[in-house]
């Protein structure tokens, strides 16, 4: 841990990025690269770590937020993509010990200067994989550690009250990562976007997934809208055992993603303890060859019926 000699800041200090780099201790310039969430500093002494507002346009944000005052839920480095272990940032956290020493900068608002959290340490066998966009808004792989603060002595009571006050009012809240509720229709059926050649133009974005549950409930089926790992499938059937994603479009980018998705909530489901068989719901039937990719990979296929209701493609049984 820090000598309380050394170190200059106290928890509740508001600084300029540039200004903490800038940073001596004994005669020593903290340092670390500028553009990035984690980086050592003072010679590879110790480690900077960053969380705030304006982290989500560049692929965070989604799994950044504080448990309580002292318990942290932070993503790792790597905007663009499935992040990745071997980077020098999530390398450090997945492996650092309790002594390894961390300090921790958060912000409420992209325009504010970081107020300095105070050291912490990362819980030992707690990070994981998670799922969350990227800085391109694609889904992937993001690494999500838990970083605990270190009590600071030098602090009094005041300071310390002070530092939680701001920590509790600027808190977003925590992902609700298991949930459980019935489906209900989406309370937006139709939106008036922009024209692509000008005007206006009106886009189905939730009337498939309206008519679908209320279809699936005219049947009688047990239709749910569930929360698993921190994800929300459009459709959870209960009934006949189905987690389902929605794509509005037919077309090959929009099945690829539907694959993508559909298959990593089966995945969470199976880790929750339920068995869900993966399936994707179309306005209409994609060509034959997405057709087969997504039969083939043991997806179910469910698309809008030449007559009111849905067709189910089921994928062959081997």
């Amino acid at each position: 841990m820090t000598d309380d000699s050394t170190w200059p800041l106290n928890p509740g200090v508001q600084l300029k990025r540039s200004e903490i780099h800038k940073l001596e201790v004994g005669r020593v310039r903290v340092g670390g690269r500028q553009q990035h969430g984690i980086t050592s500093c003072l010679l590879g002494t110790a480690h900077l770590v960053f969380m705030g507002e304006g982290g989500e346009e560049n692929g965070y944000g989604k799994h950044d937020y504080f448990i309580d005052d002292d318990t942290i839920s932070y993503t790792g480095e790597g905007p663009v993509g499935n992040q990745s272990l071997l980077s020098s940032g999530n390398k450090f956290l997945a492996s650092a010990s309790p002594t390894d020493v961390i300090h921790f900068f958060w912000r409420a608002k992209k325009s504010d200067p970081y107020t300095y959290v105070g050291e912490v340490f990362v819980e030992p066998s707690t990070w994981r994989w998670d799922r969350a966009p990227d800085r391109n808004g694609d889904e992937r792989d993001v690494l999500v550690f838990t970083l605990k603060r270190v009590s600071n002595l030098r602090m009094d009571v005041s300071e310390e009250n002070h530092l939680t006050a701001v920590l509790t009012t600027n808190r977003k809240p925590a992902i609700k990562r298991n949930t459980d509720a019935p489906w209900s229709p989406p309370a937006t059926t139709d939106l008036i976007v922009s024209g692509s050649s000008g005007g206006v133009a009106t886009r189905s974005e939730h009337t498939l997934q309206k008519d679908f549950g209320e279809w699936l409930l005219a049947k009688g089926s047990d239709v749910r809208q569930q929360t698993i790992e921190g994800q929300v499938p459009d459709f959870v059937d209960a009934t006949d055992g189905f987690v389902i994603e929605a794509k509005r479009s037919s077309e090959r980018a929009s099945v690829r993603q539907a694959i993508g998705q559909v298959l990593d909530y089966a995945d969470a489901a199976r880790r929750a303890g339920m068995e869900l068989k993966p399936a994707i719901l179309l306005p209409a039937r994609p060509d034959n060859p997405r057709a087969h990719l997504v039969l083939g990979l043991g997806i179910t296929l469910i698309y809008r019926g030449t007559k009111d209701g849905f067709v189910y493609e089921y994928p062959e049984v081997v």
